[in-house]
């Protein structure tokens, strides 16, 4: 089984749709279409008080409609979940939801690729819930991590974490489980990451 979460900066061409090549993916939210017979909407648009649901334009999220709504201002967002599960992320705090659009501009990451901000402090998108995911998983996704701040990429709870994370050194990305501290076992060196995108793979099998 998989977990698939990306923005654009990974997963090749338009024509290739991962959630089809990854036949039990049962999770996935993208700025790109995922798989080839998905027709539901892509992201929840944020503009103040009004919500709007924004599809694709072929494999790629809709950008014109979303600067023709946000206008100069700013715009928030939460992500649709494109495997058929139902578990879409959001957030009901108007506060806590990433931004897609900054005074009239999009947000990009240092690549110039497409991403939602999230401020390092108590932004946060949530699933449906759904029952613990049998052993062995896999999960990948593409971040960019802030300056400072302490932050988890497919975090599962304060308490139980299994993913890859920044505890506020720097942006120093390393594995993290329970209680934020490090992996037993071996030896991992923090990766320092500033302002540079981070292609996340974990398997986790007991």
């Amino acid at each position: 089984m998989s977990i698939i979460m990306q923005h654009n900066g990974f997963g090749g061409s338009s024509a290739q749709y991962i959630m089809d090549i990854v036949a039990s993916a049962f999770y996935g939210c993208s700025f790109k279409k995922l798989r080839a017979n998905y027709t539901g909407p892509c992201i929840k648009l944020w503009v103040g008080a009004s919500s709007y649901d924004i599809g694709f334009i072929g494999a790629f999220v809709d950008t014109a409609q979303i600067l023709s709504l946000a206008g100069s201002g700013n715009a928030f967002f939460e992500w649709y979940e494109q495997s058929g599960n139902g578990y879409h992320v959001s957030n009901v705090n108007s506060t806590q939801r990433p931004q897609i659009v900054n005074a009239g501009n999009l947000v990009y990451d240092s690549r110039g690729n497409l991403a939602g901000r999230f401020d390092g402090v108590n932004d946060r998108l949530v699933s449906a819930p759904f029952s613990l995911i049998a052993q062995p998983y896999t999960a990948y996704g593409v971040w960019q991590g802030l300056n400072n701040g302490i932050e988890y990429a497919l975090d599962g709870s304060t308490t139980n974490r299994s993913t890859l994370g920044n505890t506020g050194a720097g942006n120093a990305w390393r594995k993290i489980s329970n209680s934020a501290a490090d992996y037993t076992g071996g030896t991992y060196t923090p990766v320092n990451r500033a302002n540079l995108p981070i292609f996340q793979f974990a398997t986790f099998n007991g």
